[in-house]
């Protein structure tokens, strides 16, 4: 659907020219979680997103639960800046046996931090996760630190999880919405507290 694919895209670059204002030279990283990370590296593979550094996915949506395929990888070629995926292990959006050779095709670009026991929602498995370390945590220490983040996600509860707990060093300084097909991205400009 041509339409929605530029409504998406344009919905990126608008978020993302208000965050680098915002960020006064600092380090801007955007992405998301599932679908908004999704439409954060379309959007950066078709033209640069002013001036963010690199791109996060939060459980990067490789394929449908049960249908593996790399296809929506394909335009990830053409994204220039470094991209850090966080992926649980367990993730039935991303089959780590498609999602590491995508990785590896796009070279010193990508980086891949294995969430261990964790799906596309971030659950683990308490009892056989090797770390202690809460996943939300982990997730944000893995986030370069310090650095300023616009997240586009479909499901603000996720972020909203990760920036509830007090080890995490970000506070939310901006948020607004937009429509696209339905769903409702939520932008956050985050720095740290």
């Amino acid at each position: 659907r041509p339409g929605a694919h530029r409504r998406n895209s344009a919905s990126v670059w608008t978020s993302a020219r208000p965050a680098h204002r915002a960020a006064l030279d600092r380090p801007l990283l955007a992405g998301g979680h599932s679908f908004g990370g999704r439409m954060t590296s379309t959007a950066a593979s078709e033209s640069p997103l002013d001036g963010v550094h690199g791109l996060v996915f939060f459980a990067f949506p490789l394929h449908q639960p049960g249908k593996p395929e790399m296809k929506r990888a394909d335009h990830l070629g053409a994204v220039t800046i470094p991209m850090l995926f966080l992926t649980g292990t367990r993730d039935e959006l991303a089959d780590l046996d498609l999602l590491q050779p995508v990785c590896k095709r796009l070279g010193k670009r990508a980086t891949l931090h294995l969430l261990d026991t964790a799906d596309h929602g971030f659950r683990v498995l308490k009892r056989s996760r090797k770390s202690d370390e809460d996943v939300f945590v982990e997730m944000a220490r893995v986030v370069r630190p310090g650095g300023l983040a616009v997240v586009l996600t479909e499901d603000a509860g996720a972020l909203e999880e990760i920036l509830a707990r007090k080890e995490v060093p970000f506070r939310v300084t901006r948020s607004c919405q937009a429509a696209i097909r339905g769903v409702a991205p939520t932008i956050f400009a985050l720095k740290r507290s």
